[in-house]
């Protein structure tokens, strides 16, 4: 199907080199395209009415996070994203990555978060935030398939309604252990694909590897391993 998302990903406008984060000891090699992918994901959302999801897989330790890091570092200052992570918990906390980011939030959907509960309007009152903001927000929640069920429900909500909310929703997740019945792969299979991206990141080939050596001789025997 044809997704208006996707339509942003050879805007001329953000085609160009992205800048890797400050401070960075290492240059994210063969990550431009992906990069590039989410700089015009944010861009629709930052020209439009709708918001968008960007799936962001790959197996473990394949750079999803840095990847993700880089992208962020391209955005202006006035966009302060939401950056959470999930964690694998024996005892997961209810809505786990949007609890720690609680103090970002008003104090009345702070107060909600802290409930751990889906039955005091939590989510459209996290929605009504979103769409309030004067400039578009992005929220990263990383390891999703560590995510709780709290936090899949909201995941499930949120990416159904995007089409009316200007909201950058980003989520990294391992593909390399997810079973046929993962909860996060029956949720992701329910976002709706006009306003979602979905984007694996490839290994690295092995002259990436090379240069990577040379700065740091262990990584060819821990990528090669």
């Amino acid at each position: 199907m044809h997704s208006p998302l996707g339509e942003a990903l050879t805007d001329p406008k953000v085609v160009d080199r992205p800048r890797q984060p400050a401070g960075s000891p290492v240059e994210l090699l063969e990550r431009d395209a992906q990069i590039n992918q989410l700089r015009a994901a944010y861009a629709q959302v930052q020209e439009g009415t709708a918001g968008g999801c960007a799936l962001v897989c790959g197996e473990a330790g394949i750079g999803k996070t840095a990847l993700v890091q880089a992208f962020l570092a391209t955005l202006t200052p006035e966009t302060q994203p939401l950056v959470a992570g999930c964690e694998a918990l024996f005892t997961p906390r209810p809505f786990g990555p949007l609890v720690d980011l609680a103090d970002r939030f008003p104090p009345s959907v702070s107060s909600a978060l802290h409930q751990g509960r889906t039955d005091n309007n939590l989510f459209p009152a996290l929605l009504a935030y979103f769409k309030q903001a004067k400039v578009a927000p992005v929220l990263v929640i990383d390891g999703a398939h560590w995510a709780d069920a709290g936090t899949l429900d909201f995941v499930r909500h949120a990416g159904r309604r995007l089409r009316d909310t200007r909201l950058l929703l980003v989520l990294t997740y391992r593909n390399d252990e997810f079973e046929a019945d993962h909860a996060l792969r029956r949720v992701l299979g329910d976002l709706p694909s006009a306003t979602t991206l979905r984007m694996a990141v490839p290994p690295l080939s092995a002259q990436a590897v090379s240069v990577l050596a040379k700065v740091r001789p262990t990584w060819r025997t821990i990528v090669f391993s």
